[in-house]
């Protein structure tokens, strides 16, 4: 029993020794003295490390706060390259916190082939900066390295991240803009398509609707030859007129929201193009003139929509306006009504007359 003690307390002994012996990897890293040049290897130029500086700063500023840091060490502290970039990266917290956009380039002077450079990427930077595209950079930065010009190594290796950097967020800064400038005006584009599209299918249908001969079954179901149809009532037509407005007035909202209902669900070419928004807005003028046609006249006694035909008594010719009747009837309560409007000149349509 005293046996087991003794060996379980020595092992214990042990363990606490080893514990104490490895000093944390966070402690064992350098304190950051400078934002973007911090060389504690002491082998960059003032020069160097001002030009550096003042590009580093102005990408820092331009760029949603990505952030270049060039280190030089004289030691890993045991730890592989890999593992003590990582560890510095993240120690130091490089890059916008939000973004994680931050770049460290690693230089150990004297190192051992595979400890000698290294590039660390944020996740935010991991498409700019590829594995690859960090390689390649490398291979520019080794020769200088290896002629022991490590100030140069430092400054070439920064340039080519810089460049890299900048490259592809300015381009991509610049195609978002373009997108939206092109989105913008493409929508702007379509609701001005749209309401065209809106009108003209509206002014053909109404026309059409408005000037077509009453069929011989309506003229009798209506009884119009009984007579029997009182003279015009004021407030129906000025009924028919407000909502005959309406009518019109309702293209502006339809071309407005068709266009970016569709865009917003992604029913759209590039750009915003919404092909499909003018064929809706047709289809819909359709549907508000055939509805406004048979909603037109409203009866004053039961408030429900007139049965009405519309017909040409006196053709119309090239010098003289003609003469047309609209009888309403209302199914509901009986009532029948009568106006005469006049017909405009110059109109190509062949009207039928009921004597």
């Amino acid at each position: 029993m005293k046996t087991i003690i003794t060996t379980s307390y020595r092992l214990l002994i042990s363990a606490i020794v080893l514990l104490i012996s490895i000093p944390p990897i966070a402690s064992a890293m350098p304190s950051q003295e400078d934002d973007f040049v911090n060389d504690f290897a002491n082998v960059i130029t003032e020069s160097v490390r001002k030009d550096i500086a003042s590009k580093a700063a102005d990408i820092r500023e331009r760029y949603n706060g990505t952030q270049i840091a060039v280190v030089t060490v004289n030691s890993l502290d045991g730890l592989t390259i890999e593992r003590y970039a990582t560890t510095l990266f993240n120690t130091w917290g490089l890059g916008d916190r939000k973004a994680n956009n931050g770049t460290l380039l690693l230089i150990v002077p004297h190192g051992n082939p595979g400890s000698r450079l290294r590039i660390e990427v944020g996740i935010g930077l991991e498409k700019v900066i590829t594995n690859k595209i960090a390689g390649n950079i490398l291979d520019q930065v080794l020769p200088y390295y290896e002629k022991g010009d490590y100030s140069t190594a430092a400054s070439a290796g920064f340039d080519l991240i810089a460049e890299r950097i900048e490259g592809k967020l300015k381009n991509s800064k610049k195609k978002s803009q373009r997108d939206y400038d092109i989105s913008v005006g493409v929508v702007m584009f379509d609701m001005v398509f749209s309401l065209i599209v809106f009108l003209a299918t509206l002014f053909g249908v109404h026309s059409f609707v408005s000037s077509r001969r009453a069929s011989l079954k309506k003229f009798d179901k209506m009884g119009i030859a009984d007579g029997d149809y009182t003279t015009e009532n004021q407030g129906i037509i000025e009924s028919a007129k407000r909502k005959e407005n309406l009518l019109w007035w309702s293209s502006v909202p339809i071309a407005i929201i068709v266009p970016l209902v569709l865009i917003a669900c992604g029913i759209c070419l590039d750009g915003g193009v919404t092909p499909y928004a003018w064929i809706i807005t047709a289809v819909c003028a359709v549907i508000a003139a055939v509805v406004f046609n048979r909603i037109k006249y409203t009866c004053p006694k039961c408030s429900l929509a007139l049965e009405h035909a519309y017909i040409v008594e006196d053709k119309p010719t090239y010098t003289k306006e003609g003469k047309a009747h609209i009888y309403m009837l209302c199914r509901n309560c009986g009532s029948k009504y009568v106006t005469i409007e006049s017909v405009s000149m110059l109109v190509d349509y062949e009207y039928e007359s009921y004597d």
